[in-house]
């Protein structure tokens, strides 16, 4: 029972202002000796739980806690609640809706309403999208430290060799251009020929908890159409957020013209 609570307090130390913490100092705020900690973390790394920086040797929270995680939003009714809403975004936009929840550096699909065009954007439940070119992953971290987003893009990089190339500026610039409109916008970054829209569904202390995304073939979508379509569904995300007992977003409008490109 000892190592059981001694486990979870270890968890809980990298839900606080430091994500990434070495072996010596989790011993030290733990109360136990480092070679405890190290053991502990290393069963945990095992696991997929915690996973170790490969540069700077710190540990994190790894995939393993972010798949409990969305396990666990699942039963405590995001799907539910967020439903209603994501039909009748369907209905008004006549393209696919999706619900997405952020795991390290990819974008899990956990729900979805496809288009009942015979062309349309399909995804698959479990599906594994790229954080640095899709509209929902750019949303989810666009609030993250720049140090964070690094390490998150470099390993969706490496992990989506073969989706086409995103530029560092072009990146850098939708990452300010979410963070500013609460809202993410993406054209072909992430799929030729797909213009996607996404804003995050937030908790009652405003962390993101998932991505709301409509995603449509860009022969059907017009990329000035993209920005009232993108306003749209963050009211919507934020209609979600009021319902879970959440916080409403940024509501800031964006510049006329102001479009990503691809």
């Amino acid at each position: 029972m000892k190592t059981a609570r001694t486990t979870i307090r270890l968890l809980r130390e990298f839900a606080g202002a430091e994500p990434q913490l070495g072996v010596t100092e989790l011993a030290r705020r733990l109360d136990i000796h480092k070679a405890s900690a190290h053991r502990l973390l290393k069963t945990l790394v095992e696991e997929h739980i915690i996973e170790q920086d490969p540069e700077t040797r710190r540990y994190r929270l790894g995939l393993g806690i972010l798949e409990l995680a969305a396990a666990r939003l699942a039963q405590f009714g995001v799907i539910d609640v967020a439903a209603p809403h994501m039909e009748l975004l369907r209905k008004q936009t006549g393209e696919t809706v999706a619900l997405l929840v952020h795991d390290a550096h990819e974008m899990v699909c956990i729900h979805v309403l496809e288009s009942p065009h015979r062309m349309r954007v399909s995804f698959l439940l479990g599906e594994h999208a790229p954080v640095h070119a899709t509209a929902s992953g750019i949303c989810c971290i666009a609030e993250l430290s720049t140090i964070e987003q690094r390490g998150l893009i470099a390993r969706s990089r490496a992990a989506f060799r073969d989706n086409p190339e995103l530029e560092a500026a072009q990146l850098a610039a939708l990452l300010e251009q979410a963070r500013r409109e609460d809202c993410a916008i993406a054209d072909g970054t992430y799929q030729p020929h797909v213009r996607s829209v996404s804003a995050p569904v937030r908790d009652a202390a405003g962390r993101i908890v998932c991505a709301l995304a409509v995603a449509a073939p860009a022969q059907r979508i017009a990329v000035r159409d993209l920005w009232p379509l993108a306003r749209q569904v963050r009211d919507v995300a934020q209609t979600i957020s009021h319902d879970l007992g959440g916080v409403s977003g940024a509501r800031a409008q964006a510049p006329a013209g102001h479009l990503p490109r691809r």
